[in-house]
């Protein structure tokens, strides 16, 4: 299963994915929710007429076991990544930007120990739109791209944003804490 994962230095360590998801699994995503989403809140995010540019729900609400396989990825995550935390709790979701996202640059909150997500791009035209790592004066480029994406273990180091969105964006976000959300 590693064999997707190439580990990157720059600007800070990270995870370039590619391929994680199968074909199986890929036809079943093309099937997206119409229902069922949560509209997240958070100040970039925010509309002036108070609604939201990303709506999220649980991948194993709709998708047990593509959630279930994802969540086995965590021992290799952590070798690559050299995380050595204890007990980590798994957080799955469907995410849904509509056009217009964007997120200034930050870092996670303290009790997120990895973040992952696996874009599932419509077409090749918005390579653009993937999320940008910053550090050391370097930005890093993660291609918006069907079945691509990244993973790092968060630090206060490991910045990151992403531009405004021409288009929505679609993904799984597979993230890791070290309490229970």
């Amino acid at each position: 299963m590693g064999s997707g994962l190439k580990l990157e230095s720059r600007p800070w360590p990270h995870l370039r994915l590619e391929g994680i998801l199968t074909a199986d699994e890929l036809e079943r995503l093309a099937q997206w929710p119409t229902d069922g989403w949560q509209w997240l809140r958070h100040s970039d995010i925010v509309r002036p007429d108070g609604t939201s540019l990303r709506k999220w729900q649980m991948l194993d609400g709709r998708f047990p076991d593509i959630a279930r396989r994802l969540e086995s990825l965590e021992p290799t995550l952590r070798e690559m990544l050299g995380v050595d935390a204890g007990r980590l709790y798994t957080h799955s979701i469907l995410v849904e930007d509509l056009p217009g996202y964007l997120i200034r640059t930050h870092t996670d909150c303290d009790d997120k120990v990895i973040t992952c997500q696996i874009y599932l791009a419509e077409d090749e035209h918005h390579e653009h739109q993937g999320a940008v790592l910053k550090g050391n004066g370097i930005d890093v480029q993660m291609p918006y791209l069907m079945n691509h994406g990244y993973a790092f273990k968060v630090g206060k180091n490991t910045w990151h944003r992403v531009n405004q969105s021409e288009t929505g964006r679609r993904s799984i976000q597979v993230l890791f804490y070290s309490r229970p959300r």
